[in-house]
């Protein structure tokens, strides 16, 4: 008979990422919702999200005594080491690049060569497609990993970084060293999607409010005088009424109106949305890749 989960609290944290929600345990077996594993698995409550399936030789924790749960803290996670280049070419292989772009790019909609040029690779341990982040400098910080269909064919969209990684920019290997123009995309797949439209000064962020001091040191060591930033067509919160999307692309805007460029310059910055209807650039190079191709060069 197969013993039901257990779920975690403060008194019987999660044995894998010592939280204290959302995961479960039995005596030899613990869902963990942070920490990757060899077995991924649906959440049972929201299917479109990942959990892990982690196999222990473990007994069910004791419960703490009510004298030592005052001034109790979570036990701090195993540290971690910085994610340097060497750990992704080492986690993530590049023998299925080709099949595995080619795969990538008719899920979503883009050339698979942009996926190539973002050095996009499988990693074993994640069982994801994962593409190196890297720092102004061009130093790989992290990876994040994506998955592109669900076990039954349907499309997912389930993302995380590696264990280690910082959040980092998407710089693709062809980058234009020479252009002092620079377009900001929000996610790999945006930024594909820039690649895909011609673009060869297109990078990208991991998520909206993420590598706004990475993309000023690269704009102030590329001496860019003009930069692109496109923001997804997000709804709106009440912390930001015009979108999440816009919202961060208003901070890296203002971010980089404070650089000032030797003798006298500064760099200018405009924010670029799709029309109504769409809701990133990825969906509007599918809906009408010439409209794309304009708004960005304009």
């Amino acid at each position: 008979m197969t013993k039901k989960f257990t779920q975690v609290s403060a008194t019987n944290p999660c044995p894998i990422c010592h939280g204290k929600s959302k995961c479960a345990f039995t005596d030899n077996a613990v869902i963990c919702h942070c920490v990757p594993s060899d077995s991924p698995r649906r959440d049972y409550f929201n299917p479109q999200k990942t959990v892990w399936l982690h196999r222990l030789k473990i007994v069910p924790y004791e419960e703490v005594p009510d004298s030592a749960k005052k001034g109790r803290r979570r036990p701090p996670a195993a540290p971690v080491g910085p994610f340097r280049e060497g750990h992704f070419t080492s986690l993530a292989t590049d023998s299925t690049r080709t099949e595995l772009c080619r795969m990538a790019g008719g899920c979503l909609g883009v050339d698979p060569r942009a996926f190539e040029s973002l050095d996009m690779r499988w990693c074993p341990s994640m069982r994801m497609a994962v593409v190196p982040m890297k720092s102004y400098d061009g130093a790989v910080i992290g990876m994040n990993g994506r998955h592109f269909q669900q076990k039954d064919g349907s499309p997912s969209s389930a993302k995380m970084n590696a264990a280690g990684s910082v959040d980092g920019l998407f710089i693709p290997l062809d980058l234009d060293l020479y252009d002092r123009r620079l377009i900001v995309c929000e996610g790999a797949s945006d930024t594909a999607a820039a690649l895909s439209l011609g673009f060869r000064n297109a990078i990208g962020r991991s998520s909206c409010r993420t590598g706004v001091k990475l993309v000023r040191l690269l704009c102030e060591r590329r001496r860019v005088t003009d930069v692109t930033i496109v923001a997804d067509r997000d709804t709106s919160t009440p912390e930001a009424p015009e979108g999440v999307g816009m919202f961060g692309a208003q901070e890296l805007a203002a971010e980089l109106g404070s650089v000032r460029l030797p003798p006298d310059g500064s760099i200018a910055v405009r924010i670029v949305q799709p029309p109504e209807g769409v809701k990133d650039l990825r969906d509007w190079l599918r809906q009408d890749p010439a409209a794309a191709r304009r708004g960005l060069a304009a």
